[in-house]
This record gives C-alpha cells, sequence and structure tokens, in this order.
C-alpha cells in the first residue's frame, strides 16, 4: 500500500537530490511564519517536541513496527530483509504519524471556530471592545430560555463576584435578571451588563466612543 511513497521518498532523499534541502529550507521558513499564529506554531512546537522525545525510544522498536505494518499489508516484507531499512521505514512513518494529527487536530479547530463564530453570543464574548453594532447583532431572544427564571435559579449559576458586580451596576430587578441570563448565556459579567443597559436604549452604557453604526 506505501510501497510506492517509500521508493519516491528514498529517491529523494539520494544524495544526488536537492528535495532534502528544499524540505528543510521550507520547514524553517514555515515555523518561522507559524509565529505569527499561535496556534499553529504551538501545534508545530508540540509535534517537534514529541519526534525529538519519541526518537531515541521509537529507534529500537522501529523494526518491529515495520514488522507489523507488513503483517498487516501496508508494506511488503522487502523491506524487512534489512534491519536499517526497517528501521528508517518506522522512524519515519512514526513521524509521519505525529504530524497527521498534528494536521488533523488544525483542520478540526479551525472547524469548529468557524462553526463558533456563526454563534452571536460567542463572537460577543470574545470581543475584546465591542462597538454598538456587535451588541446589535445579538438579540435578546438568545437569552429567551430563561425568560421565566427567578433571580434564585440564576444566581446558583455565578459565582458572588459576577453577581456583585451585576447588582452595583444596575438597579432595576428585571435588568438585573436579564444581566445574570447573558452572563449564564456566556458573556463576561461587564459586557452581559453594557448589553443589557444597550438593549434598554442605553446606548451610553457602552462608551461614548462608539458610534451605532
Amino acid at each position: 500500500m506505501f510501497d510506492q511513497v517509500i521508493f519516491y521518498v528514498q529517491g529523494a532523499m539520494n544524495y544526488k537530490s536537492d528535495i532534502p534541502v528544499f524540505l528543510l529550507f521550507g520547514a524553517v521558513i514555515i515555523y518561522g511564519l507559524s509565529k505569527f499564529n499561535s496556534k499553529i506554531w504551538l501545534a508545530l512546537s508540540i509535534s517537534v517536541i514529541a519526534i525529538f522525545a519519541l526518537f531515541y525510544p521509537f529507534f529500537f522498536v522501529a523494526p518491529s513496527f515495520s514488522k507489523g505494518m507488513a503483517g498487516m499489508g501496508l508494506i511488503g516484507k522487502e523491506w524487512l530483509k534489512d534491519q536499517e531499512v526497517a528501521r528508517s521505514i518506522g522512524i519515519g512513518f512514526m513521524i509521519g504519524i505525529i504530524f497527521s494529527i498534528m494536521l488533523l487536530y488544525l483542520i478540526g479547530s479551525t472547524i469548529v471556530e468557524m462553526l463558533k463564530k456563526t454563534n452571536g453570543v460567542y463572537v460577543l464574548a470574545t470581543k475584546k471592545e465591542p462597538k454598538a453594532k456587535d451588541y446589535m447583532k445579538v438579540s435578546p431572544n438568545e437569552i429567551s430560555e430563561y425568560a421565566n427564571a427567578d433571580i434564585a435559579f440564576l444566581e446558583a449559576k455565578l459565582s458572588s463576584t459576577d453577581i456583585t458586580y451585576i447588582k452595583n451596576s444596575i438597579n432595576n430587578e428585571a435588568q438585573i435578571k436579564t444581566s445574570m441570563a447573558w452572563v449564564c448565556k456566556g458573556l463576561p459579567v461587564s459586557i452581559a451588563v453594557r448589553k443589557t443597559k444597550f438593549d434598554c436604549g442605553d446606548h451610553a452604557a457602552i462608551s461614548p466612543f462608539h458610534s451605532i453604526a
């Protein structure tokens, strides 16, 4: 199954080929550029650390790993005739598995992040300085599940710090309940209070410098 891949890699790693040099140079450039994205940089760093940490112990079990792959029909048994070749193939697949896991993680987490960004509450919660238009995008219907809840029920879900912040910021009982509901929905307490005041017509509550656009 993977025999052609092994043949290709063997040919590419031939001393007459420039491919290893290009791969090494490309890896360094990609790793350097990944620092602009903390998630990619962290995934690459963990992968590199994992490879270095597993290389020495895997060095001894790599031939057995290759033998197991041959037994499953993934590679031809002719690769097992030379132990060093079998070891190189095993180590190569170990490195490939680690990077495959890294890529699957990056793809999966990116998809999850994109799905989260379709949720208005999540987007508002992650804003450092939400503007009026950000508050407007989140419908009050998002907290309809808490419409009939009493304050005691909501307080049980909040920390004492959040409760104190809300009660010090708002005097109206209905607005206190609304702010608590927004916190239960996932908004940070300060944004929950501003969202409540904004929906009640107090647009200045968010900031005098933010315009409604």
